[in-house]
């Protein structure tokens, strides 16, 4: 072995020692203590990320010989440093699943399975509720082992030791009443934070955290076993060819009725029957319809995944093209549905999630095609959906939501006029700063004065107000957008 790689090695074993990641441990628990506890989510997000990053990196070198595990690293990096610009829930669940996966490269050098994939992290997280439990029990047995004699002498022992302190505590006291200095040193002592450091959420906080940060440097927990080669689901008492064409014969026709009346009164706006508007008819069925698609791709898979080749026949596998498309159209129906929902109703955050997950949807039966048609395995189908769930919420990390649902509603508002549609300035305002430049920019394009526009107005003040108070008094609340975005407003407060 070259010197120059057992010099990196010798350093390696030095570095990351069992007291070396202890003190690594109890730093970072303190870092995460400085930077969130009771304090509201910033930078520090970022900065924290990046350390995390640095230390698993360090520790799990052999994940980036590959280029998996690089690639994992560099998205990891871009999602730390998009927390640093501005965090957010979904960042950082995302950068959380890129770390630990990180660690799965570690231990199997590439992923090729999403199931797997899953099974891992369940396996992360239960060794790190392990380590919890652990140190409970250790607590606790401690506790048990102690007899009553030992607990008596513990206490005398105490009375021995509360005698100095309590008579140094009155010394103090009288020492400060007679000297101006020490009283007023004690006025502007901070005792609240003396007292919140041994608030029991303060420690489960810890030791969560301690916990989590522990289970990183030593993951020394078990990977999943992958299913055996072969392994087929027994459905030969519910099916068989006649049952399979029989079935999609059925849902076929099913399916082509409610596509028609879609067709018929949502694609080509014919007259509701009952006086039923067009809201209430997108709002009713948007989802049920998903749930439908979801189903009809659980039977495909069954019954045309691994070993399903014996229920197939020709005029099966034309069936279930047509009842697959048929469902694609469903879906489409569902987003058309939604959005005519959200034109009457404006735009939310589950709506767009809703819209985003039914393009899934519409994936993901794309995909079940392309299974069918070229004999796939039901893996081949479940890990190219998980790519692409992946890459989405990974996309969506780097979107303003905020913003985009602000600008949508507000431009909706403008348009449509206030009498016809009521601008929803509480939402807007619950939804975040970043709301504040649509409602800045309605009430400053409204043509006449009104009520709302003067709502709007004030609703952007006190988003602006909240944050310059938040970033000047709370410096683990300062991030670049928000900086900047003050700035712009002509509000500079210093962090």
């Amino acid at each position: 072995m070259p010197r120059r790689d057992i010099a990196m090695n010798a350093m390696n074993r030095l570095f990351f020692s069992l007291r070396a990641k202890m003190l690594t441990s109890l730093l970072l628990v303190a870092l995460a203590d400085i930077l969130f506890y009771a304090e509201p989510s910033g930078w520090g997000c970022g900065v924290f990320a990046f350390c995390l990053l640095a230390l698993v990196a360090a520790s799990q070198q052999q994940a980036l010989k590959t280029w998996g595990g690089k690639a994992v690293a560099f998205l990891s990096a871009t999602l730390a440093a998009d927390m640093v610009a501005e965090p957010g829930i979904l960042s950082v669940l995302s950068f959380c699943l890129s770390l630990l996966t990180l660690l799965m490269l570690q231990k199997r050098q590439h992923l090729l399975s999403a199931p797997l994939w899953i099974k891992d992290i369940g396996r992360f997280l239960a060794h790190v509720l392990k380590i919890w439990n652990h140190k409970l029990f250790r607590l606790s047995a401690i506790l048990k082992k102690r007899r009553w004699n030992q607990k008596l002498k513990s206490v005398r022992r105490m009375g021995h030791i509360a005698l100095p302190f309590a008579l140094a505590v009155v010394f103090a006291f009288l020492f400060a009443q007679a000297n101006p200095v020490l009283m007023q040193a004690l006025e502007k002592f901070d005792w609240t934070l003396a007292l919140d450091m041994l608030s029991p959420y303060r420690w489960f906080f810890w030791l969560w955290s301690g916990a989590f940060i522990w289970a990183l440097l030593r993951p020394r927990f078990s990977l999943a076993k992958p299913a055996k080669a072969g392994t087929e689901i027994n459905i030969d008492a519910l099916v068989n060819r006649t049952s399979i064409v029989l079935s999609l014969i059925l849902f076929n026709l099913l399916f082509a009725l409610q596509n028609a009346l879609d067709l018929a009164y949502l694609w080509r706006r014919q007259t509701l029957p009952g006086g039923m508007n067009y809201a209430e008819y997108a709002h009713a069925g948007a989802y049920p319809l998903i749930a439908t698609a979801l189903l009809a791709g659980a039977y495909v898979l069954v019954t045309f995944g691994n070993g399903g080749g014996k229920y197939q026949s020709p005029l099966a596998r034309q069936l279930v093209y047509a009842w697959i498309a048929q469902n694609i159209f469903l879906v489409l129906s569902a987003i058309d549905r939604t959005l005519h929902y959200i034109d009457a109703y404006s735009l939310t955050c589950l709506r767009v999630a809703a819209l985003i997950w039914m393009g899934l949807v519409a994936f993901g039966l794309l995909t079940l095609v392309v299974k069918v048609a070229w004999n796939r395995s039901n893996l081949w189908l479940i890990n190219i959906n998980a790519l692409a769930l992946a890459a989405v919420v990974y996309a969506c990390c780097f979107f303003n939501f905020v913003g985009f649902i602000a600008n949508y509603n507000v431009a909706s508002a403008h348009i449509a006029g206030t009498d016809t549609q009521q601008l929803d300035i509480p939402y807007l305002e619950s939804l975040g700063w970043q709301a504040a430049p649509a409602l800045r920019w309605y009430a400053a394009h409204t043509p006449l004065p009104s009520f709302a526009a003067n709502e709007a107005n004030k609703a952007a003040g006190r988003l602006d107000a909240e944050l310059a108070k938040t970033v000047k008094n709370h410096w683990q609340g300062w991030t670049l957008l928000r900086q900047l975005y003050l700035q712009d407003v002509g509000i500079s407060p210093q962090p």
